[in-house]
């Protein structure tokens, strides 16, 4: 019976240890993100304390930039997700940046609760394992 039950625990180890670094590389990729909005906010906010003429350089994709002259900035284009894409005005932008950066946030904080639950366990098992 005690063979068994080591087993199991062994069994629950690995689960949770996978377990563990799927979480950590979710909130890497959601840190990743929140850099990336406070960067647009600040990119943004440049952007617009600018005159008219700008220039600056877009990436066309594979390491490739064109110079473009910007022009009025009133409106931007937003990824609201399944690659729809909204027309929203600039002025609202950093509001909505915020909002997502606060869901983030809240993503983070929940995550962060399960990965120590989960490091918790994980010690547990590691110290029954050594008893027996």
């Amino acid at each position: 019976m005690e063979h068994d039950s080591r087993k199991e625990l062994a069994t629950e180890y690995q689960l949770l240890s996978q377990l563990l670094s799927d979480i950590q590389k979710q909130m890497e990729l959601i840190n990743a993100t929140i850099l990336e909005i406070a960067s647009t906010k600040k990119t943004i906010k440049e952007l617009t304390s600018g005159n008219k003429g700008v220039q600056a350089l877009m990436p066309l994709g594979s390491g490739v930039y064109v110079r473009v002259t910007l022009g009025d900035l009133t409106n931007v284009l937003v990824n609201v997700g399944a690659s729809v894409m909204i027309d929203k005005p600039i002025n609202e932008i950093e509001g909505f940046l915020t909002e997502r950066e606060k869901r983030l946030q809240e993503q983070l904080k929940k995550l962060s609760s399960d990965y120590q639950q989960i490091l918790s366990r994980l010690r547990e098992i590691e110290r029954l394992l050594a008893r027996r």
